[in-house]
């Protein structure tokens, strides 16, 4: 990743994902939002990719909505994150934490049936490249949450042909055929 854009190294927030992770925590309510959201686009055997996945804490709400036997993989670019991921999970077969960066994700087009990335967006000083990055390995739908102003937008990608071939539109929830350019929707 280029630059220094943000501070998410502090040790006692990736703690506190932890305990969420542990069920020592409250499940945060856009994570329930999330996984309700994924049923109802998700088929079983869908690959899910949880791209700025923290300590895991979205998988427990994954799991409660779709059942335990999930292809999922969680991606972050902080070793720390995804070691205590991987703690939280160790004798889970069904799930992979991989350390990666956001503006350069290292999965082919169209990799992932379903990929999200929440509650991340709002902290990078650019939304362009990420976008392309997440619509590029999100072969039908791309799900994210951000907190716009002082409510939660959760913004569902769907389509019919591989998003990477959107790389530079990004669609409305309601209506795939109504694309909006990057530069008249997000200034990067």
């Amino acid at each position: 990743m280029t630059g220094n854009w943000q501070n998410w190294g502090d040790k006692r927030y990736a703690d506190i994902l932890y305990r969420r992770t542990r069920g020592e925590l409250p499940e945060i309510e856009s994570s329930k939002a999330v996984a309700r959201r994924i049923k109802a686009i998700w088929a079983s055997g869908d690959t899910i990719r949880d791209v700025g996945c923290g300590a895991g804490h979205y998988l427990v709400s994954l799991r409660r909505e779709l059942g335990s036997r999930l292809d999922y993989c969680g991606v972050d670019h902080l070793q720390h994150h995804i070691e205590l991921a991987r703690k939280a999970f160790e004798n889970d077969p069904h799930v992979r934490f991989e350390l990666a960066d956001l503006y350069k994700l290292p999965y082919a087009n169209s990799s992932f049936d379903i990929v999200t990335c929440n509650n991340l967006l709002q902290n990078l000083p650019a939304l362009r490249e990420p976008l392309c990055e997440l619509m590029r390995v999100a072969r039908r739908a791309l799900v994210m949450t951000t907190p716009i102003s002082f409510a939660r937008c959760i913004l569902t990608i769907r389509s019919s042909m591989p998003l990477a071939s959107h790389s530079n539109t990004i669609f409305t929830p309601h209506s795939p055929d109504n694309a909006l350019s990057f530069g008249a929707a997000y200034a990067s």
